[in-house]
């Protein structure tokens, strides 16, 4: 991706840990879904107990903060310097539809508020 301007990077989970390409080489993030755990994995499971044990709530507790760091990684990925710039496409119907949207937005880069409204986009 660095010597070949133009190319496309197809990611799954991969794409949020390791990838490094600072600059215009890297312009568009696109997020089919939200980065949710796997619910299905052992340590997840595990984990997912211990919090119901503990009289917490799993998805609010547990659950949505992992995925608000992986979304946070993903910006990571796509914004790496002040002199970065780049769009996101997320694809995920729930966004606009789930009570945890403010605070998926407030994990991005820019202003949660000016997603509302997207004529003039600043970073937070």
């Amino acid at each position: 991706m660095k010597t070949r301007p133009g190319s496309v990077l197809l990611g799954l989970r991969s794409f949020w840990e390791g990838v490094d390409v600072a600059g215009p080489n890297l312009s568009y993030l696109v997020m089919e879904k939200l980065p949710f755990p796997m619910l299905g994995e052992p340590v997840i499971r595990a984990r997912s107990a211990e919090v119901r044990a503990r009289g917490q709530h799993e998805f609010v507790d547990y659950i949505l903060p992992l995925m608000l760091i992986d979304f946070k990684q993903g910006f990571g990925r796509l914004i790496r310097g002040e002199e970065d710039i780049g769009a996101v496409l997320l694809l995920d119907k729930r966004v606009w539809n789930r009570e945890y949207r403010m605070d998926l937005f407030d994990e991005g880069p820019v202003d949660s508020r000016e997603l509302l409204h997207p004529q003039k986009l600043t970073r937070a």
